[in-house]
């Protein structure tokens, strides 16, 4: 894979773990929700399959609720989707004015 004249990234089996040398910051385990979410301790991990899907091997800690949200629900056109996240983002910070 060429990303810029003179230089090449890593096959994409090799981007599939920790970032590494020549990777160029291309790094396939950044998308891996599971290991982030098991490390703030919101998965069970109480089952084998669960446990070979982690990858980091990092030790969990708990932590308070987290709102979870994808960035465009930030600037999200249709007002009905919008309207319910804000909803949902007041609710989870207490608040009792409106967002936006």
């Amino acid at each position: 894979l060429m990303t810029m004249p003179g230089r090449s990234i890593l096959p994409p089996n090799r981007l599939t773990q920790r970032c590494i040398k020549g990777s160029l910051g291309v790094c396939a385990w950044r998308a891996n929700f599971a290991d982030f979410l098991s490390r703030l301790g919101k998965t069970p991990q109480n089952t084998t399959e669960e446990e070979e899907l982690l990858t980091l091997n990092m030790t969990s800690f708990q932590v308070g609720k987290v709102f979870l949200y994808e960035l465009g629900q930030l600037g999200d056109s249709n007002e009905t989707r919008a309207a319910q996240f804000r909803r949902d983002l007041e609710s989870f910070l207490g608040l009792r004015g409106k967002l936006g």
